[in-house]
């Protein structure tokens, strides 16, 4: 439901992104950095992909709602970046491929701790030698107790987030979409057990 001044200012984030991603890249671990394969894991409306195929090689994105998946061709499509592979998650993980470039960006803190952790781990198989992966997470939260064990109710009662819905004069269907901090020191595991570089 975006303005068409919106849609452009959330696609031109994009960009500015995959820039800047770069530059840290180039700047800190791979100078002159030129991916042949990428991956984008968890690439909702590709507002990373896009700018990704703009970049030399191939793409894959890859999500878990089909809804997202076309959203994200006819986007593609749209500008000019068709040539991108799009892909559910387990047709990708059945796969063996390896990439350049694996980017999982707002996608871990919508999953459970030990889903995203799992997560984590099969992307970095994913990574070819020399490559780099970029994972954001989430480390805190400065929201209060309450409000914690609110969301931790709403995620796992559906009559309470229905309640909590209602108060809010909202559909009482309307899902809970959780939000989850990692612990720096389980991540840094999981990276180090899954073969990254200390």
């Amino acid at each position: 439901n975006l303005t068409p001044a919106r849609e452009r200012e959330f696609f031109a984030t994009g960009e500015v992104l995959v820039d800047w991603m770069f530059a840290i890249i180039e700047a800190g671990l791979v100078p002159g950095f030129a991916p042949v394969a990428m991956l984008e894991y968890g690439c909702g409306p590709a507002r990373l992909a896009i700018p990704l195929s703009r970049r030399a090689g191939s793409v894959t994105a890859i999500d878990r709602s089909p809804a997202m998946l076309d959203v994200a061709r006819r986007e593609a499509e749209r500008r000019g970046a068709g040539h991108i592979a799009f892909d559910a998650p387990d047709a990708f993980l059945a796969q063996s491929r390896k990439f350049d470039l694996v980017v999982c960006y707002h996608v871990l803190q919508r999953l459970p701790r030990r889903q995203g952790l799992s997560l984590v781990r099969a992307l970095v198989d994913r990574i070819s030698p020399g490559g780099v992966g970029v994972f954001q997470w989430l480390l805190g939260t400065s929201a209060s107790a309450g409000v914690q064990v609110t969301r931790w109710a709403r995620e796992h009662l559906p009559a309470v987030n229905a309640a909590v819905n209602r108060l809010r004069n909202k559909p009482s269907e309307d899902p809970f979409i959780p939000t989850h901090v990692y612990a720096l020191d389980r991540l840094l595991s999981a990276l180090k057990a899954a073969g990254c570089p200390g």
